[in-house]
């Protein structure tokens, strides 16, 4: 196990936020990583991430997956909710190959009819033609959104691959045809808790369309400000925010605001490669469980050194719907301020300008 990327020392949160705020933040670790035979990912994958697309080549809804164990052993699936039909296998690789080498499988699904067959096929043509094509990528490393012209005789021919460094595996986010039509689409991509795996293997889509409940609220214009101070840094926020701990904020039901400042280790770009804000594109954006991150709406924000990262998460057990905004600020001398939003998406969609005035100190 690597050294801690940076610690914090928050106060005591109010439960009712825990599932949204707290999902690996308290103190995040850089767990031993690689990436697949093969590819030079900017940023490695680390044990329990997850990819799943829609595949929009099958005339039913499709989606399928590839889950990280170590550098040896990965876990795929393929689905169509429509027909109640999953397909599951674990599958072994050699990790110094420098293309994919199959060395051993496992099938967890029962295999029964010819589809079956077809689809643990199909899994394996995939995951070999993604990851070639991944190594084939022009540079290799990826440092931002690529798009890479690509025979795919899977998908009918000239197609558009889109790579982004952020994301876990084949870092693809989609495949287009030559007229921009998707053929393949990045859904969600997490980690699995603990040695928990059901949260990938036992995959359902999100519904087409869903009504998230939001409480209501208005912003009062005229509410007095007061300033607050937290070591070197000021924050200004209106009185209707209440303050439940040193450096947390709730605003009624509708937000809750966390600030701190955090520890970098001064050497973790020289030693990985990679800056921790980077890392934390990643690490932030990733769903788990009933944390489901809302690809499309994910936004970053760099001005120089310093992050914003916009996310959306959708929790289909409690309906709830929340955009989550961490700002990440570089201090010098190794340190950085962290700003954490939560709000309800539909309120911020209604008073973005209020919210991002407070984020944005």
């Amino acid at each position: 196990m690597k050294e801690d990327c940076f610690t914090v020392k928050p106060g005591d949160v109010g439960k009712r936020w825990l599932p949204f705020f707290f999902a690996g933040l308290v103190t995040l670790l850089c767990a031993d990583a690689a990436a697949l035979p093969g590819i030079d990912s900017y940023l490695p994958d680390t044990s329990g991430e997850y990819v799943v697309y829609q595949d929009f080549s099958y005339a039913e809804e499709t989606y399928f997956g590839f889950l990280f164990y170590d550098e040896e052993t990965y876990g795929a699936f393929i689905s169509t909710p429509e027909k109640g039909s999953t397909i599951s296998l674990l599958f072994t690789v050699d990790p110094a190959a420098e293309d994919m080498v199959f060395t051993g499988e496992r099938i967890l699904s029962d295999i029964s009819t010819q589809d079956d067959i077809s689809a643990v096929n199909y899994l394996h043509d995939l995951l070999y033609e993604l990851s070639r094509r991944r190594t084939e990528v022009t540079g290799r490393v990826l440092l931002s959104e690529v798009r890479e012209s690509q025979e795919f005789p899977l998908f009918g021919g000239e197609t558009v691959f889109v790579y982004d460094y952020y994301i876990p595996l084949f870092n693809l986010r989609r495949v287009e045809d030559t007229q921009g039509a998707v053929l393949l689409e990045l859904v969600r991509m997490g980690q699995i808790l603990a040695d928990d795996d059901t949260d990938f293997y036992n995959f359902i889509p999100l519904p087409a369309e869903y009504e998230p409940y939001t409480p209501e609220f208005s912003v009062s214009g005229r509410a007095p400000a007061e300033v607050y101070y937290l070591d070197d840094m000021a924050l200004s926020l209106d009185s209707q925010w209440m303050q439940s701990a040193q450096n947390i904020w709730f605003l009624g039901d509708a937000a809750m605001l966390w600030v701190d400042v955090i520890s970098i280790n001064p050497e973790f770009r020289a030693r990985n490669g990679y800056s921790t804000q980077e890392y934390f594109v990643r690490r932030f954006s990733l769903s788990s469980l009933n944390k489901w991150g809302l690809v499309p709406e994910m936004r970053v924000f760099w001005n120089g050194d310093n992050l914003r990262l916009d996310n959306v998460f959708y929790n289909p057990q409690t309906n709830m719907e929340t955009r989550e905004i961490k700002v990440f600020t570089d201090l010098g001398n190794g340190l950085m301020t962290a700003k954490t939003l939560t709000v309800f998406e539909s309120i911020y969609l209604n008073h973005s300008a209020y919210f991002d005035a407070i984020v944005e100190q």
